[in-house]
């Protein structure tokens, strides 16, 4: 795929006259062991921190059966404030022990530094933590977890193959989008955040090496949980001029939408609280105010699969699905505030949908045919698009997490690559001054993957 597979291949020069196939193929059997080590070992780490996280969402809302908001709606109100404040005070003093004697590198860090990997133990304790805060309720995306494992245990596995640093930072990328697809089911999408989001890359060597890697990835999680989409929505509708209509309407809005929830949470992690006591009692007091806000709206809860699913029930009110949009960016930023860790893509999408969600609720009252679960996951898209920069990855993301029908697919497209754009051209020069928010909280990286 590359001259640049290997070290080895840098220094060593066949004699005159020798032939260079044995080279070739020893390059590309040392990258096929590097892919499939990558692939399972992602895919295994999803599958875990999955499992961990189902765990801890049962023991803090103490259900057994159904769906996480299901769960949590059938929680008794003092359950909803004690668990979560309970999981956020154990998480906090987990991070203030970590963060007080060691570096947790960051993705970033991990994909280009070899170095990192001295630093395994810390980023797997991190994304257990990571998990536990998650799964106590905390309004913060459950994908950095997988994503930081992936990508060290990748890194760590594959260390003596001494692959040169183009095919090592392909593969940890690839890693990194493969334990996001093996949580979510989407391997299109976790290969696209590898060479969209994390690389900034067009080099096909990169995309094939990440693609296989995801696929890999994703196939641990079909052995164990099958290939059905995470989110479930209902049928969908087969009326595409109003969902056509929407994507180009939406373009500006979910810009604006994408732009105000990106400096809201840029703003909290640059005011995170450092590695004191103070860490401790501020995750657990973000905890039991939103264990209190729950009381009303359960659906802030978690990452924000909440929101879609109650956009799926269809039983939702328009007062309730606008106090979404208002204040799924506002609780999110205020464990980022904390001195929590975790990822920004689906409280983004689902801070996106609720938006799509009312405006077509409010159309539906004055006749329009607007589907609700189509104008959801438009939007969705497009707020994605805009606080990650990367139109190509939130569009299959949005598109392999529920599933709907492949014309949507243009409508995605329309809405996330048009708020891309605009703002590409009123901020040219600000792609090389990105926020790194892979990294950890309040410390500036040159590209901005969440």
């Amino acid at each position: 795929m590359s001259r640049h597979f290997t070290e080895s291949a840098a220094r060593e020069k066949p004699a005159p006259g020798a032939v260079g196939a044995p080279n070739a193929v020893h390059r590309i059997a040392t990258l096929g062991l590097a892919i499939v080590a990558a692939g399972l070992l992602s895919g295994i780490a999803g599958v875990t921190l999955t499992f961990v996280l189902r765990a801890v969402e049962h023991l803090t809302f103490g259900y057994s059966g159904g769906g996480f908001l299901t769960g949590v709606e059938t929680a008794p109100d003092w359950r909803r404030v004690v668990g979560p404040a309970v999981g956020g005070l154990l998480s906090g003093a987990g991070w203030w022990l970590v963060r007080r004697h060691r570096h947790v590198p960051s993705l970033n860090d991990i994909v280009r530094d070899p170095a990192a990997t001295r630093h395994l133990g810390t980023v797997v304790v991190d994304a257990f933590l990571q998990v536990l805060v998650v799964g106590s309720g905390a309004s913060i995306g459950r994908e950095g977890a997988p994503r930081q494992t992936a990508a060290v245990l990748a890194s760590a596995a594959t260390q003596r193959l001494r692959l040169a640093d183009p095919a090592r930072q392909a593969l940890i990328a690839g890693a990194a989008g493969a334990g996001l697809s093996a949580v979510y089911n989407t391997p299109i999408a976790g290969a696209l955040f590898a060479v969209e989001v994390i690389l900034r890359t067009r080099r096909l060597s990169a995309a094939a090496i990440s693609l296989s890697v995801s696929f890999l990835g994703t196939s641990v999680l079909w052995f164990v949980h099958g290939t059905a989409p995470t989110y479930h929505l209902p049928g969908g509708t087969t009326d595409w001029v109003p969902v056509a209509l929407w994507s180009i309407v939406a373009i500006v809005p979910c810009l604006l939408l994408g732009r105000v929830f990106s400096r809201i949470t840029s703003a909290a992690q640059d005011r995170h609280t450092g590695p004191t006591v103070r860490l401790v009692v501020s995750i657990g007091s973000a905890s039991a105010i939103l264990g209190l806000i729950g009381w009303w709206a359960p659906e802030l809860f978690g990452n924000g699969k909440a929101v879609i699913d109650a956009i799926a029930d269809g039983d939702r009110s328009l007062l309730l699905l606008v106090a979404l949009v208002a204040l799924k960016p506002l609780v999110t930023a205020m464990f980022l505030r904390t001195g929590a860790t975790g990822g920004l893509l689906t409280p983004s999408m689902a801070t996106g949908a609720a938006f799509g969600a009312s405006v077509a609720v409010v159309l539906r009252h004055f006749g329009v045919p607007a589907d609700v679960p189509s104008f959801a996951l438009v939007a969705a898209a497009g707020c994605l698009a805009t606080t990650q920069e990367a139109p190509f990855f939130a569009v299959f993301f949005t598109w392999e997490l529920a599933r709907p029908a492949p014309w949507e697919l243009i409508c995605f497209l329309i809405t996330a690559i048009g708020a891309t754009a605009i703002y590409r051209m009123r901020h040219p020069q600000d792609p090389t001054q990105r926020r790194m928010a892979l990294g950890r909280v309040g410390r500036r990286r040159p590209t901005r993957a969440r």
